[in-house]
């Protein structure tokens, strides 16, 4: 049994259909996550729509490519 509980996902906002964490909340606090991730490059935003922001951002970048 963990002895740190942190909210779900899911519980943080609506739009997350992500259920449960990855890591273990002692992972993720006392310890670290590496991850691999490629740069696709940077997009202005001019109005947070949620996700919906990040994928027209992504979309226009890749048209530009």
């Amino acid at each position: 049994e963990p002895s740190i509980t942190l909210r779900p996902p899911n519980e943080a906002t609506a739009s997350t259909p992500v259920q449960y964490w990855q890591h273990h909340p002692e992972k993720l606090i006392f310890q670290s996550c590496d991850y691999k991730a490629f740069y696709l490059g940077s997009m202005l935003v001019k109005e947070l729509r949620g996700t919906e922001s990040t994928q027209d951002a992504c979309a226009k970048m890749r048209v530009s490519l």
